[in-house]
């Protein structure tokens, strides 16, 4: 942060015009303990480094050597000349190769939060991925003391409740280091703990007198959502009584693993959304439970042009292409498509789902997948459109007569050089997923959301069967890793007796997407601050209209023998194919023209956090893999 660099140049100054930083001995007490070496070095050889001074002759790198030659009797010093946007920073910067006490390290952490990062914060606008101003704080501490940004975070954690602790972590420099960093995590964790169970005589005396006034089914109700008696309580789902037990034991795990997924949430608020989609594709595949074989088997049935660099060959093969709905219930190889194809990890939706995997009838292979699901109960751009309401969707149970499509996944090179999403948007508008929904669930098809992946740019927005319905809000509370999102919703699951509260609609149907409210409660019952953990991914809204009344219908307004047969032609076979095959075409001999042509598969069976790692630093982020 410098604002005026004569970097380059080297001044002879009079030493008793230059005077040290007033913050420099408060940051480093024990600076001056043991000079005697520099001392030897200076009478030896001289000032051979330059003292750091500002251009109010305040130094802000060499406080050391300026006391050596003070005390050695020099008359004049060499010095450059900076001035930083804040000294206190600059200061510090200049102390990272140096040794230090443990105590040093503790004043550098707190001088940064109190002097640099907090004041950042006041002027700065909060950004993804980035703490303020473009300063990416855990990127900065990660650098200084050489660990992981995950790391980083724990570091804060322990300095804002157990800052004598950090004097003894063993980090960069630190002389005093002597246990390790998550042994320091570990041990702050029990000392907050035994500090919460210690009350004086006093505030139990004040407790006691209460509560023979609090009526006892109050009491309980309290007991059950107030932490940390929340995570003691066990409900019955026979007796449908929650029970409290005092079980050290179990309290201290519930305990720790809470602090773990906190640890985890911290990590992730620092990524962006993008970021964010890597790390969980690392998680995702590592945990796929597939054969090789199969894994293989699919691979191979992959479609893909026998030549892509073949203009003339590759055209005749995308006229020829003739997609058919195939409908699975092959976890096995639609999972294999589904997570090794396509960048963001999937969750099949609670509730209804029919899943499709499209193949190409002329050579058998695949082309993409489908799945359409129950409807997210509520998007309120899309909502406003249709001029939907509660009574609408829950009481004359509209909500059954929509769904949504949760994956729209063409395999690749289909999808970036011949417009595969877009082939296969086109095709969930089909009648055939029309009828499999109403010959399966009894209710009539008649509208399809579903919504892009990052921002309001997708490939549905030039899609005629496709409406732009505007944008979610984006405000989402962050999704924890999969494995501490399994532990704590199966606690949830056996321990909350509002759970099915949470996964059902007013008219008592399994919701679509219910994992932001069962977050929300897990939040809640572990006392985790939800305004700490939202991030922002403002999705695209889109919503097919199967017929030409189909809001009016939504809305109650007519029955299903008024609906009326859209004019776009939606989900007519022959219109989808012409008009798809002309634009993949022609996107076929741009790219060719262009020179970016992508011939390779994506397939995600070797993704590994190095590589996740790579393409993170590539974005500028270093490192983002969280250490186990």
């Amino acid at each position: 942060m410098v604002v005026n660099n004569t970097d380059a140049i080297i001044e002879l100054k009079n030493i008793d015009d230059i005077h040290p930083h007033p913050k420099n001995e408060l940051i480093y007490a024990k600076e001056f303990e043991n000079i005697s070496k520099l001392t030897q070095s200076i009478q030896k050889h001289g000032q051979l480094e330059p003292i750091v001074i500002t251009s109010k002759n305040i130094v802000i790198s060499g406080h050391r050597r300026l006391s050596v030659l003070k005390s050695l009797g020099f008359q004049t010093v060499n010095v450059r000349i900076r001035d930083f946007d804040n000294e206190i920073e600059a200061i510090i910067n200049f102390n990272v190769q140096r040794e230090k006490r443990g105590e040093d390290i503790l004043n550098e952490i707190q001088y940064l939060e109190r002097e640099v990062y907090s004041k950042i914060e006041r002027r700065g606008r909060k950004k993804k991925g980035v703490n303020f101003d473009g300063v990416d704080k855990l990127t900065e501490y990660a650098n200084r003391y050489e660990i992981s940004r995950t790391s980083a975070s724990i570091l804060l954690m322990i300095e804002r409740n157990c800052p004598q602790l950090i004097m003894r972590i063993k980090l960069k420099g630190n002389l005093d280091g002597d246990i390790s960093l998550h042994k320091a995590q570990e041990m702050c964790f029990k000392s907050n703990q035994s500090k919460s169970e210690i009350k004086t005589d006093k505030e139990l005396k004040k407790i006691k007198a209460i509560l023979p006034r609090v009526d006892r089914k109050d009491l309980l109700e309290l007991l059950k959502t107030t932490y940390p008696y929340s995570i003691m309580g066990s409900y019955s789902k026979l007796s449908k009584v929650t029970s409290f037990e005092l079980d050290e034991e179990k309290f201290a795990r519930l305990e720790q693993k809470r602090t773990e997924l906190i640890t985890n949430l911290d990590f992730l608020k620092t990524l962006d959304a993008r970021e964010i989609l890597m790390y969980n594709k690392v998680d995702e595949v590592n945990n796929l439970n597939i054969s090789n074989t199969t894994k293989d088997t699919v691979f191979n049935n992959l479609w893909k042009p026998t030549d892509i660099f073949n203009v003339e060959e590759t055209i005749e093969e995308i006229q020829s292409i003739k997609p058919i709905l195939k409908r699975t219930t092959s976890n096995d190889e639609f999972n294999t498509i589904r997570i090794l194809t396509h960048s963001l990890h999937w969750k099949q939706n609670v509730g209804r789902n029919l899943k499709y995997i499209v193949v190409d009838e002329v050579s058998g292979r695949y082309l993409g997948l489908i799945t359409i699901a129950s409807d997210v109960v509520s998007i309120q751009s899309r909502d406003e459109k249709i001029g939907w309401n509660t009574e609408n969707k829950f009481k004359q149970k509209k909500i059954n007569n929509s769904a949504i499509a949760s994956t729209i996944v063409p395999t690749q090179p289909l999808g970036f050089n011949f417009l595969g999403t877009k082939l296969i948007a086109c095709l969930t508008t089909l009648d055939r997923i029309k009828n499999d929904w109403e010959e399966k669930y009894g209710d009539k098809l008649v509208g399809i959301t579903t919504t892009s992946l990052f921002g309001s740019k997708s490939s549905y927005n030039s899609i005629k069967w496709w409406k732009k319905m505007g944008t979610t809000s984006g405000k989402m509370l962050l999704s924890p890793s999969e494995k501490h999102y399994q532990f704590w919703h199966h606690w949830l699951k056996e321990n909350y007796e509002g759970y099915e509260r949470l996964i059902k609609t007013e008219n008592d149907t399994i919701v679509s997407g219910p994992k932001q409210k069962i977050i929300n409660k897990i939040f809640q019952l572990l006392d985790i601050s939800s305004s700490s953990f939202y991030h922002e991914n403002n999705r695209g809204v889109y919503y097919s209209p199967l017929y030409k009344n189909t809001y009016q219908f939504l809305r109650g307004e007519i029955g299903e023998g008024d609906l009326e047969p859209h004019p776009n032609k939606v989900g007519n076979y022959d219109e989808i194919m012409e008009w798809w095959k002309v634009r993949a075409i022609n996107r076929y001999k741009k790219l060719i023209e262009e020179d970016r042509i992508d011939n390779e598969p994506i397939w995600y069976d070797k993704i590994n956090q190095e590589d996740v790692r790579e393409w993170l630093e590539l974005r500028g982020v270093n490192p983002l893999i969280e250490e186990e």
